[in-house]
């Protein structure tokens, strides 16, 4: 009888409201809130991911256009030369429209 006397305090505080340190309810509760917070910090790592994945492409397209460039002013070749500009200016278009500005305040 003892034991379970001695028990009976921790069983009622294990069973207690959300506000009671360590009861059921608030383990449950804190374990809601942080996946809450998992859920919205993986949106947000989606996003970014995204942004980035743009931002590597814009970097890819003005890459290659500045090579195509470069190569042409070596070979001496116009043609080569107009597809570089066609390349960068698709990179830079590519920039200007799908990708936020950032902007510093």
């Amino acid at each position: 009888m003892q034991t379970f006397s001695k028990y009976q305090s921790y069983l009622s505080k294990l069973h207690a409201n959300k506000s009671i340190t360590d009861s059921l309810a608030n383990l449950a509760n804190k374990a809601q809130t942080e996946q809450k917070s998992y859920e919205q910090s993986v949106i947000a790592a989606a996003e970014y991911s995204n942004l980035i994945e743009a931002y590597d492409f814009v970097t890819i397209l003005l890459i290659i256009g500045v090579g195509l460039g470069g190569i042409s002013e070596i070979a001496k070749n116009k043609p080569l030369g107009y597809a570089s500009l066609v390349v960068g200016g698709f990179g830079v278009i590519v920039l200007i429209s799908f990708t936020p500005i950032i902007t510093y305040l």
